[in-house]
C-alpha cells in the first residue's frame, strides 16, 4: 500500500517563484505599446439630404491603418459653405438654404468627408429679394456684378430661384440678366431684381470721374472760364461736381448762347471734358451768409487764397449754400460771380426751388440763365454808357427776352442783346463795351452747333415759362 507525502510549503513557494520569474520575458521594462494612429475618418451617413430648417446629426469613425476603430480620438467638423449648412463641434448639421455643400470631420490630419443637399419645403415661396451692394457708385463706363439673395418668410436662404433684372433708366445704367451692372451717363438709376413676384431694388450712382480739388494744368490757352463747385464747413455735399448735374448745365446754357451767336466762352478743359474743381471752405454756411451782398467776394477771397487766382481765368462759383439777400452775384469788372443754390431770401423767396437741367442739351432753365448772365457781368456787361442802360438796376437792360434784363419780372430769356446796340453786335456804339469783342468768346465746333440744334427743337416742342425772379446782386471786391 502505497502512502501520500506531502511537500513542504517552503518547496511550493519556491515552485512557484520560478513560474513567475519564468513570466517576465527575460526581463523587458520598455512599457506599453505605443497607440495606433489615426489613418482615415468615416462620416455616417453620406451622402445625405435633408430640408430647409432642419437638422441632421452625423458621427465620425476613426480607424488605423488596419480599418480597426479608434475610440477617444478628438475629431472637429467643418462646413465648406455656411449658406447652405453649418455644422456644430458635436457634428449636428442645420439646414440653412437650398443647395449642396460639403461636411468634414478632421481628426489627427486626417480628414473625411460627406455631401449634404439640402432642398427646400414643398410649398415654400419666395418672401424677401436683396441686393448686394445696395448703393453701388460707379464711374461712367465701369461695370459692377450684382449679386441677389432670396429668402423665405422665416429669413431661410431660398437658392435655385428664378431672378429678373431691370432698371428705371436704361440711358444711366443697364442691367444684364445676370445682374452685370454696367455705368452709361451721369444719374442714378434704381436697379429691380425680381422673383417670384418679390422685388428688391438698389440705387445706382453713376459719375463723371474722381473729384478734384486742385487746379489741374490747361489744355487751352487764353481767357478762359473755370468752374467751383464749393461747399461750406458744415454745410450739404451733393456731389454736383462728380454727377455730371455741373456739367450738364454748363453744356445747356453754352448750346443756348451758342444758338444765338454762333460762339461759345472758353472752358478750362482736362482731357477734352470740362474741368471742375471742388473747394471746401474752412468756414460755416452761416458765417458767408453774414457777408451779405459780399458772398461772391467772400467766396472768391477763399479760392484766391488756396490758389485759384489764375488772371487768365474766371471763376463761376457754384456755392452749395444759403442767403438771405440774394441768389447769386457778380464781382464787376473781376474774376467771379457765383450762384448761392440754397438761398432763401427775406422777402420770401426761396431759389432752392430752382432745378437744374437734367441733360446738356436740354433748354435752360433758373440757374443756367442766371450764371450765363452773371459771367457776362464779370467782363463788364452791361456798360453803363449802353443806349439802354436800366439806371435803376445798373449793367442791365429792362426787356424780359433779354439775356440782360434787370427789370420787373418775370424772365423769359430768348435773345441776346434785343436791340443789337447795348452789349452784343456791330451796332454796339464805339466806347461801349462789346461782348462780341471779348477774348473769351470762340467759334462753337460743329457737335457744339448741332447740339444747340436739339435743344431748339427741344424749345420748340416746350416753350420756356417764365421765370419769376432774377434775384442778384452786382458788387465790386472789397
Amino acid at each position: 500500500m502505497m502512502r501520500s507525502r506531502r511537500f513542504p510549503v517552503a518547496g511550493g513557494a519556491f515552485v512557484l517563484a520560478v513560474a513567475l520569474n519564468s513570466c517576465g520575458g527575460g526581463g523587458d521594462s520598455s512599457g506599453p505599446p505605443a497607440p495606433a494612429a489615426v489613418a482615415s475618418v468615416e462620416i455616417t451617413p453620406a451622402p445625405s439630404t435633408i430640408t430647409v430648417s432642419r437638422t441632421l446629426q452625423l458621427s465620425a469613425a476613426t480607424k488605423d491603418a488596419g480599418g480597426n476603430v479608434l475610440y477617444g480620438r478628438v475629431v472637429t467638423w467643418s462646413q465648406v459653405d455656411a449658406a447652405i449648412a453649418t455644422v456644430n463641434s458635436s457634428g449636428l448639421v442645420s439646414a440653412v438654404g437650398v443647395g449642396a455643400t460639403t461636411i468634414t470631420a478632421t481628426s489627427e490630419g486626417k480628414s473625411g468627408n460627406a455631401s449634404v443637399t439640402v432642398i427646400a419645403v414643398a410649398g415654400v415661396a419666395v418672401e424677401n429679394v436683396v441686393i448686394s451692394p445696395a448703393v453701388p457708385s460707379l464711374q461712367v463706363g465701369q461695370t459692377a456684378q450684382l449679386t441677389v439673395t432670396t429668402t423665405d418668410a422665416s429669413g431661410n436662404t431660398l437658392t435655385g430661384r428664378t431672378v429678373s433684372w431691370s432698371t428705371n433708366s436704361p440711358a444711366t445704367a443697364t442691367v444684364s440678366g445676370s445682374g452685370l451692372l454696367t455705368a452709361v451717363a451721369p444719374g442714378s438709376a434704381v436697379i429691380t431684381a425680381t422673383s417670384e413676384g418679390r422685388a428688391g431694388t438698389a440705387t445706382v450712382s453713376v459719375v463723371i470721374g474722381q473729384r478734384v480739388t486742385g487746379d489741374r494744368p490747361d489744355e487751352v490757352s487764353g481767357l478762359q472760364i473755370k468752374i467751383v463747385y464749393l461747399t461750406s464747413a458744415d454745410g450739404p455735399d451733393r456731389g454736383l461736381d462728380t454727377t455730371g448735374v455741373l456739367q450738364s448745365s454748363v453744356a445747356s446754357f453754352q448750346n443756348w448762347f451758342a444758338g444765338k451767336t454762333g460762339k461759345v466762352q472758353r472752358q478750362d478743359s482736362y482731357q477734352g471734358r470740362l474741368d471742375i474743381s471742388y473747394f471746401k471752405s474752412s468756414k460755416t454756411d452761416a458765417e458767408i451768409a453774414a457777408q451779405g451782398a459780399f458772398v461772391v467776394t467772400e467766396l472768391y477771397r477763399q479760392l484766391a487764397e488756396a490758389g485759384f487766382r489764375d488772371p487768365n481765368k474766371r471763376y463761376l462759383i457754384y456755392y452749395d449754400g444759403t442767403s438771405t439777400y440774394a441768389c447769386g452775384g457778380a464781382l464787376l469788372n473781376g474774376q467771379a460771380a457765383a450762384m448761392y443754390l440754397r438761398a432763401v431770401l427775406s422777402s420770401g423767396a426761396s431759389c432752392l426751388a430752382q432745378q437744374f437741367v437734367t441733360s446738356p442739351t436740354a433748354p435752360p432753365r433758373y440757374w443756367e440763365f442766371a450764371m450765363l448772365h452773371d459771367s457776362f457781368h464779370i467782363g463788364g456787361i452791361v456798360d453803363a454808357k449802353a443806349p439802354d442802360h436800366y439806371a435803376p438796376n445798373p449793367s442791365h437792360v429792362n426787356d424780359p427776352a433779354d439775356l440782360m434784363h434787370g427789370g420787373p419780372a418775370p424772365w423769359q430769356p430768348s435773345v441776346v442783346d434785343a436791340t443789337g446796340h447795348n452789349y452784343y453786335g456791330d451796332n454796339v456804339p464805339a466806347g461801349v463795351t462789346n461782348l462780341k469783342n471779348d477774348p473769351i468768346l470762340v467759334s462753337a465746333s460743329a457737335s457744339v452747333m448741332a447740339r444747340a440744334s436739339l435743344q431748339v427743337r427741344a424749345l420748340r416742342e416746350s416753350p420756356q415759362t417764365p421765370i419769376p425772379y432774377h434775384v442778384h446782386e452786382i458788387v465790386r471786391q472789397r
